[in-house]
C-alpha cells in the first residue's frame, strides 16, 4: 500500500524547501527506525516510488508510517 495523496504533497514541499523532515520507517517485518533526513527527489524506479536523501540513501514511499517537520526550535533541543 502506497502513501496518501497528502503525505506525498508534505514531501514534495519538503523536497522543495529541503526542509529536514524526521521520519519513521519499516525497515522489515519486525524492525522500525527513525531518521532524519533532508529529501534531495521523489522518483520512481523500477515501479517503486523512492525518496531520494542528500545522503544519497534511497527509501521507498510504502516503508514510511510517519513524518514530522523537524522546526529550528525543536533543533536546538
Amino acid at each position: 500500500m502506497g502513501i496518501s495523496c497528502q503525505d506525498y504533497d508534505r514531501l514534495e514541499i519538503a523536497a522543495m524547501r529541503r526542509t529536514e523532515l524526521l521520519l519513521t520507517l519499516r525497515i522489515d517485518e519486525n524492525r522500525v527506525q527513525k531518521m532524519r533526513i533532508v529529501i534531495q527527489n521523489l522518483v520512481v524506479r523500477e515501479g517503486r516510488e523512492l525518496l531520494i536523501t542528500t545522503d544519497g540513501d534511497a527509501w521507498p514511499l510504502d516503508s514510511i508510517l510517519t513524518i514530522e517537520e523537524m522546526h529550528p526550535q525543536s533543533l536546538q533541543n
